[in-house]
């Protein structure tokens, strides 16, 4: 019976330093990085398309192609 108790200690004791291990932490940090990047991204094209950004900047690219070739794109 003491062998069967010894063997429980160790396995438990196994079980608990590996559960407190930083093993595969940098993995979840990366994912949390990835997350807020793209609620980041997401909240700047919503505030672009509130604001009607995407307009001005085809509107700037539009000016910059007729000042370089004299014409109008599309047109």
């Amino acid at each position: 019976m003491e062998k069967v108790i010894e063997l429980y200690v160790k396995a438990s004791d196994r079980l608990a330093r590996r559960a407190k291990g930083e093993r595969g932490q940098g993995v979840i940090e990366y994912v949390g990085i990835v997350v807020v990047v793209a609620i980041i991204i997401a909240a700047v094209i919503l505030a672009a398309d509130s604001f009607e950004v995407g307009d001005m900047i085809m509107s700037a690219i539009q000016s910059i192609i007729e000042g370089i070739t004299g014409k109008i794109p599309g047109a």
